[in-house]
């Protein structure tokens, strides 16, 4: 059984501009692009696999799942996508996926389980973080530049719904 609480961030006045960080993996912050849903499926899948389970009953049906979300459901949703890419191979490291009113939103979710969106909310429905990367400020990195992309489009408050997996 999967049990969600619902967390409301509320945005305060900016006191300080985003922060950078030394990494000890060489890697590029940009907004998803096309070439990257194979590998940021992965990322996903690899992250989300246990809650996953739900709507496929296997690591493939999962990614695959997940590549036609991207690729045919809802192509649009990139642009509110941020990536962390290893510069070596262009491994996805991190990724952050917004959305906002108006938008569907994890077509992976059936309509009922969805968060719709009101106005001036920004709604974070996925981060995650590779474990090679954990603890090098590439969450910091993809919270920041959702705080900051959140504010850009007028939101005031930035949602998020965390599973709890109680079985």
């Amino acid at each position: 059984m999967i049990k969600c609480k619902h967390i409301f961030i509320t945005l305060k006045p900016k006191t300080s501009q985003l922060s950078y960080f030394a990494f000890s993996i060489s890697m590029e912050f940009r907004i998803a692009r096309a070439e990257d849903i194979e590998k940021l499926g992965t990322l996903k899948v690899e992250a989300f696999l246990a809650k996953a389970t739900g709507c496929c009953t296997s690591r493939e049906k999962a990614e695959a799942h997940v590549l036609d979300t991207y690729r045919t459901k809802q192509p649009w949703s990139l642009e509110n996508c941020a990536i962390v890419v290893r510069t070596s191979d262009n491994a996805v490291l991190g990724s952050c996926q917004l959305k906002y009113h108006g938008q569907d939103g994890m077509m992976e979710l059936p309509g009922f389980a969805r968060h719709s969106c009101e106005r001036e909310e920004c709604y974070l429905e996925t981060i995650c973080v590779s474990e090679e990367a954990r603890g090098q400020g590439v969450g910091t990195m993809l919270l920041n530049w959702a705080d900051e992309t959140a504010r850009s489009n007028g939101c005031t408050v930035i949602t998020l719904d965390v599973a709890v997996n109680l079985s």
